[in-house]
């Protein structure tokens, strides 16, 4: 019976590991910069999901720079807002 416990317990983790290890996914990464090529820090950077409408946000850190992780496959609408800037879409 033990024994058993220990098969069923390695077969359990081994379809999790496999299941996670097949995930499709992405990330968008970026450096916010004007065209004088000095870079926009503390910018609040939004991607959209077009189908779901779920929404992320990050801020952009002190390089300019953004990025997001582990996003599913799909076509997303990207959104910058910047203290004196326009807003881009």
């Amino acid at each position: 019976m033990r024994i058993l416990k220990t098969v069923v317990m390695m077969l359990c983790l081994t379809i999790a590991a496999f299941s996670q290890s097949q995930m499709s996914s992405g990330d968008i990464k970026g450096t916010l910069s004007e065209q004088t090529i000095a870079v926009i820090p503390a910018a609040t950077v939004t991607v959209t999901n077009i189908d779901t409408g779920v929404a992320r946000t990050v801020i952009s850190d002190s390089s300019g720079q953004f990025r997001f992780f582990v996003l599913p496959p799909a076509s997303y609408e990207l959104k910058i807002e910047a203290s004196g800037f326009a807003t881009y879409t």
